[in-house]
């Protein structure tokens, strides 16, 4: 990750123990470090799945609670204040057909279980984690009615994490994603784009002006908080057409547009000169800022 691009990172399957890739420890407390140090925020992906994860097939319902219940204590021990939110709840109603945990008999309310132990534990944000959010249908609003559910239950839900994978089958103009987004403010009170990506038939420029008006869209609207890539880099992305990076670290249309925005647009640079009680002000935007003193260089955090 290019150390001059700040913003928060994502551990994606953050210490979930499925078949094959895994982390030790002693690498995640080098990364948390690494990340800490150039003033990039973690969120914690994710604590359950609704849908049911590969590793969980064919487990009874018992296994399954101990297993969420056990994982559940066992990452957020481990991270304590590390990352700034997390994603309690992952894919609440996913794809069609997908094999939802919550319609087993005996785990009807173990998302709520999941919600009360993360509550004893921290008092972190919590979000609910889904995708095909701005296409009108089942999965977005089954992801309201979810939301309305545990609002109107008492559940602490500081927002949503909308996963926001995107292909030429549906791509919904700056109107209907804001539309959409006023909807989703009536349950939730922040939202954050998690998992961008897009993927077009050989289009580069689709992409690139896809992105540039998703982006712009979502910052103008005071409920969204955040916008994170679902990788970058065509070498380690789970869809290598939808890099905002080549493998050889040439950048695509999609990515200039991202980096023209981040680092351009919506970027504060000003020299300043303090007054008589050597304070300064300005407006700019939220986020980290560099100040240089003299020869003395401190970053500070602007809400």
């Amino acid at each position: 990750m290019p150390s001059h691009h700040r913003g928060t990172f994502q551990h994606g399957r953050f210490r979930k123990r499925p078949q094959g890739f895994s982390l030790r420890n002693d690498q995640l407390n080098a990364s948390f470090q690494w990340l800490k140090d150039r003033h990039i925020a973690v969120r914690g992906h994710y604590l359950m799945q609704t849908a049911r994860p590969h590793n969980l097939h064919g487990k009874d319902a018992a296994f399954v609670k101990q297993h969420f219940l056990d994982s559940t204590k066992e990452r957020m021990d481990f991270v304590g204040d590390r990352v700034c939110e997390w994603d309690v709840i992952n894919h609440p109603v996913a794809w069609q057909g997908a094999d939802l945990l919550t319609k087993e008999p005996g785990l009807e309310r173990l998302d709520r279980e999941v919600f009360d132990l993360a509550r004893s534990l921290s008092k972190l944000p919590f979000f609910v984690n889904e995708d095909q959010i701005f296409r009108p249908g089942p999965q977005s609003d089954g992801t309201y009615d979810y939301l309305a559910a545990l609002k109107k239950d008492g559940y602490p839900v500081a927002g949503l994490g909308n996963q926001a994978h995107f292909d030429e089958s549906f791509l919904p103009s700056p109107m209907e994603v804001l539309a959409m987004t006023d909807r989703f403010a009536q349950v939730v009170p922040k939202q954050i784009i998690t998992e961008y990506d897009i993927v077009t038939s050989a289009d580069e420029e689709l992409a690139a002006d896809f992105t540039r008006d998703l982006m712009i869209a979502t910052f103008s609207h005071p409920a969204y908080h955040g916008f994170l890539l679902w990788g970058f880099w065509e070498g380690s992305h789970w869809k290598p057409q939808a890099a905002s990076w080549n493998r050889d670290w040439s950048i695509r249309p999609r990515g200039q547009v991202f980096l023209d925005l981040i680092k351009r647009e919506w970027h504060t640079r000003v020299e300043l000169v303090t007054d008589k009680n050597g304070k300064v002000s300005w407006r700019g935007f939220p986020g980290w800022y560099q100040a240089d003193l003299g020869e003395k260089r401190q970053w500070i955090e602007a809400k």
